[in-house]
This record gives structure tokens, sequence and C-alpha cells, in this order.
């Protein structure tokens, strides 16, 4: 493929032009772009130099200049490319350069807008504080007495509630103390009674006498004891009179009366209860000291 210029007319039997698709830009850089955008391509077929482009009277003779259309057409697009690139950039710069400009000129403004605000405002206070001092005097010593007032009834309430609130407090942590000294009160007991009854087994001689006295009828009458009670119990059957009978699920100077009126219960945990049941009843009514 062959490539002919001329100084002064170019002519040819078949000329294209190719025109690729261009970035926005303004109208300046377009003219620019359209001068570049010229591409000639030969038509298929082969025509004679002589024929394409014939000589006029008086034209130097035409140099041939051979070159490659394919390398000429990807030459001419780089160029096109590298400047609608440029231009595009160059349009993206200013286009955040503008943005960045609008956004301190609305940013001046706000900052402009709040401080007129700011004096006027400040304006109004000051010239409503000097109208209405003379005239609201009187009336503000009036209105503050009455505020004062209140202000001191809301205060002496709070001091009630406040005072009310300790008070709780207080009864509901001395109950948590009382109640932690009557259980342990109960427990140093229980540890007394059993060490009393292991060291004076006669005790429980005492126990099953006043036991006894309780049932009306006199016949059925069974009395569980501990093992261990039960070896030297069976030893005092005339001072007891009554038929033992060894559980093992006593403990030593635990006892109870089993007979046709129901159970009569002698074991120490169940006249702790009953004294721990007193004694809660008197702490509910405030009636301990």
């Amino acid at each position: 493929m062959r490539l002919y210029t001329r100084t002064r007319v170019v002519k040819s039997n078949a000329v294209e032009v190719s025109v690729p698709c261009i970035v926005e830009c303004r109208t300046e850089e377009f003219q620019l772009l359209g001068k570049h955008l010229s591409v000639v391509h030969e038509r298929s077929g082969s025509l004679s130099q002589e024929d394409e482009f014939p000589r006029l009277e008086g034209e130097e003779k035409w140099e041939p200049l051979t070159v490659t259309a394919d390398e000429a057409e990807d030459e001419k697009a780089k160029e096109i490319m590298a400047e609608a690139e440029a231009i595009r950039t160059q349009a993206q710069t200013e286009l955040e350069k503008a943005r960045e400009e609008a956004a301190e000129i609305l940013e001046k403004a706000r900052v402009q807008g709040e401080e007129a605000a700011l004096r006027l405002r400040e304006e109004v206070s000051h010239q409503a504080y000097e109208e209405g001092y003379a005239r609201g005097l009187a009336q503000g010593l009036q209105e503050g007495t009455a505020q004062g007032e209140r202000e001191a009834e809301r205060m002496k309430a709070e001091a009630r509630d406040i005072l009310s609130l300790a008070q709780r407090a207080a009864h509901e942590e001395w109950s948590k103390v009382d109640e932690t000294l009557l259980r342990l009160a109960l427990k140093v007991a229980e540890r007394i009674l059993r060490v009393r009854i292991l060291e004076h087994p006669e005790h429980l001689l005492q126990r099953i006498r006043a036991l006894s006295l309780l049932p009306e009828e006199r016949e059925g009458w069974k009395l569980h004891v501990s093992t261990a009670d039960y070896r030297w119990l069976s030893q005092c059957s005339d001072e007891i009179n009554i038929p033992l009978l060894e559980d093992q699920t006593l403990t030593s100077g635990d006892c109870f009366l089993e007979c046709t009126e129901g159970i009569f219960d002698a074991r120490v945990e169940v006249q702790l209860e009953r004294c721990e049941q007193l004694l809660r009843e008197e702490l509910r009514h405030d009636r301990l000291e």
C-alpha cells in the first residue's frame, strides 16, 4: 500500500475518514482534534500512480513515499488518544477545582450567616434587657421571691424523700443483720444442746418424761430413739415404762413418741425450728430488743 503526498493538491479515487469517539471537551479542543483525524486508505485494487494523481501542468514530479497504512493509522490513533486523555485529565482537574471553590463559597456563606445571626441576637437581647430592666425590676423581685419559696418547698420535699429512703435502707440493713444474728444464734444453740446431751444423757430422760405427759390415750405407744441412746435407755425401762424402738435415722439425743393420737416429736432440730418461728414473729413486729 502506498501513500502519496503533494505540496498543493491530494487526489484519490477513494478517501475514507475515520473519526474515533471523542471524550467530552470544549470546542477549541474538539477543533484541534479534528485536524488530526483524517486517515487516508487506498481503495482495494491496484491503480496506477498516474491515474490516481494526474500531474498538473508546471508541477514537479511526485516522489512516492512508501508507508504502511496500519502503522500510520496506529500512530495517528495513539496521538489522538493521548490528546484525548490529556483533555479529559484537564477537564477533570478543572471540575474538581470548581467543586472545591463552590464548597469554599458555601462554607464562607454559612459562617457569615451564623455570625450575622449571632450579632443580631446579641443586639436584640441587649436592647431587650435595657428596656425591660427598669420596667421589670419590681416584678422581677416579686417573681424571684415566689420562685425562691417554691424552690425551698421543693428542697424540703426532696430532703423528706431522702430521709425516708435512708430510713428504709437502714431498716432493711438492720433486718438483714437481725436475720443473720438469728440464724447464728440458732446454730450456736443447737451445738450447745447436743454437747450438753452428750455430756449429760440424763437430760434425755427428763424430756421423755415430759413427752409422756402429752398424749391422753395410753395405748399403742412407741418411743423412737437413736441407736446410741437405745443401749442405755434399755437399762432404764422401769423409769420410762414405754416400749422402745431403735431408729437409725435419729441422732443421739433425739426422740419422738408414736401413739394412736399421732406423733409427738422431741427432736432437738424440731424444737429449734419452733423457737425460730417464735423469734421471727417477734422480729416481724419489732418486739425484740
